[in-house]
């Protein structure tokens, strides 16, 4: 795994499942190295150590500009599972910020939303940190109007690091 990654450094566009570096074994075991010319990342993020792969992910991408993750997780496994860590993992923010979040991400797009603890956190710290963020759209999993609506207005009151950021929660189409 390390000699794939290895070879493909050089990518301007990545498109990576969390699994595939997720497992604490596999972390330990290899180091990923820096994707000094992405500027365009796609994460699927699904259960086990998805947010540290995220941030693992944000920490080793200087240069990104667009990242887009989507999670893939089933509303019945996270209403049986909902005080496990089953979903994603829990959120613990880095010790240091990112420093693509500071100078160059611009645009973030949040597929499969739920609007759970962890997944707020998530946002609250990418909209905090994300200085020259333009835009975050979120694409609920599902939602009626009603929550749209508590979610547009929750996430108009954390602060941003950006003042030019607009915040998108993009309607479901039936």
């Amino acid at each position: 795994m390390h000699r794939l990654f290895a070879g493909i450094h050089n990518v301007t566009y990545l498109s990576l499942s969390s699994p595939v570096y997720g497992d604490r074994f596999t972390r330990d075991r290899y180091h990923l190295p820096t994707f000094n010319i992405l500027n365009r990342l796609e994460l699927h993020l699904e259960p086990c150590f998805s947010w540290q792969f995220l941030t693992k992910m944000l920490n080793i991408s200087p240069n990104l500009e667009y990242l887009v993750f989507a999670i893939h997780i089933s509303y019945s496994a996270k209403l049986e599972n909902r005080e496990s860590e089953f979903a994603v993992g829990q959120w613990s923010q880095p010790d240091f910020v990112p420093i693509c979040l500071l100078s160059s991400l611009k645009k973030i797009c949040i597929q499969g939303f739920h609007a759970w603890p962890d997944e707020i956190e998530v946002v609250k710290y990418l909209l905090k940190h994300g200085e020259v963020l333009n835009m975050v759209k979120i694409y609920p999993s599902y939602f009626h109007s009603e929550e749209e609506m508590k979610l547009r207005q929750k996430l108009s009151m954390f602060p941003k690091g950006s003042r030019t950021c607009q915040i998108e929660v993009m309607k479901i189409k039936s």
